[in-house]
C-alpha cells in the first residue's frame, strides 16, 4: 500500500472494489455489484476496471463503460 498522502489537505479516498460482506478497512468506500452491509456504492465495474479507475478531487469516480458515480463524505 502507498503512503497516505494528503492532496489539498484531504485524506485519500480508498475504493475497496468487490468488497463483498467485509471491507478491508472500515474507512474504505465499499464497491460491489450486490448489496451487503459493507457496500457503500452498488456498481458493476467488471467491464472497465483494468487500472482505468480515476477519482477526481471532488470525489467523482470514473470507470470507462460506467456512468459517473459521486461519493460524498
Amino acid at each position: 500500500m502507498w503512503d497516505w498522502v494528503r492532496v489539498g489537505g484531504r485524506a485519500p479516498v480508498v475504493l475497496d472494489l468487490g468488497c463483498g460482506e467485509v471491507k478491508q478497512d472500515p474507512e474504505h468506500v465499499g464497491v460491489d455489484v450486490r448489496v451487503t452491509k459493507a457496500v457503500d456504492v452498488v456498481a458493476d465495474v467488471s467491464a472497465g476496471v483494468n487500472g482505468q479507475v480515476r477519482v477526481a478531487a471532488g470525489g467523482q469516480v470514473e470507470v470507462p463503460g460506467l456512468r459517473k458515480l459521486t461519493i460524498s463524505w
